[in-house]
């Protein structure tokens, strides 16, 4: 097995896919109330380009993906309207619920891990 093939199976596996666009949202969240610096927005494209071609190739479901982008909306959004944490609580919930049904597992194919999501 070659470096691109490695490097392949290690993109599709569904924790690393995850945490790959977790970390390109979290980044361009970033990026979007702190601009300028470029390593927030760079981190931004590549995580999330790798995590979106990492999911092409999982059983995606489109309610987990629609809830976890809800989930960082409201934590912005939390940001600018004070509600002492209600909207917090609530993109934590999504967020949660969203991770959790974000890839179906399928004939012994792993799903996301449970400590992963934590």
């Amino acid at each position: 097995m070659d470096i691109a093939q490695a490097l392949w199976q290690l993109l599709i596996n569904p924790n690393v896919a995850y945490l790959l666009l977790i970390i390109g949202i979290w980044s361009a969240i970033t990026a979007f109330i702190m601009p300028g610096t470029g390593l927030a927005e760079a981190i931004a494209v590549i995580s999330l380009t790798l995590g979106v071609v990492g999911l092409t190739q999982l059983p995606v479901d489109a309610i987990g993906a629609v809830m976890i982008v809800l989930a960082f909306v409201l934590f912005i959004l939390e940001l600018k309207i004070v509600t002492h944490g209600a909207l917090t609580v609530g993109g934590v919930v999504s967020f949660a619920l969203g991770s959790v049904f974000l890839v179906r597992p399928k004939d012994g194919q792993p799903g996301i891990s449970l400590v992963v999501i934590g």
